[in-house]
């Protein structure tokens, strides 16, 4: 991410997402983390992605992350939530 597009990037900015925890999430979790993919990349770990609309919506998959005693490993923001955006590069 340049330094232009990080200035571009407020609180109520919308975004996709990348969140690696250590464990497993069932998949009767999945209602609970507002429509983010779940993919086991390596035994023990799983990565969440998916568009959020803004940091309280980050914030809220991180605080449920928490209560289901998951380590958060890493948190990335791979790119702006922009529909067309993801349309091109697809």
């Amino acid at each position: 991410m340049t330094e232009w597009q990080m200035a571009k990037v407020t609180a109520s900015t919308p975004g996709y997402y990348a969140i690696v925890v250590v464990g497993t999430i069932d998949s009767n979790w999945a209602d609970h983390f507002e429509g983010m993919r779940f993919e086991t990349t390596i035994p023990g770990e799983t990565r969440l992605d998916g568009y959020l609309p803004d940091q309280a919506a980050l914030q809220g998959i991180l605080e449920r992350l928490h209560g289901l005693n998951l380590p958060i490993l890493s948190v990335v923001r791979l790119h702006d939530g922009d529909t067309s955006e993801e349309e091109s590069n697809a």
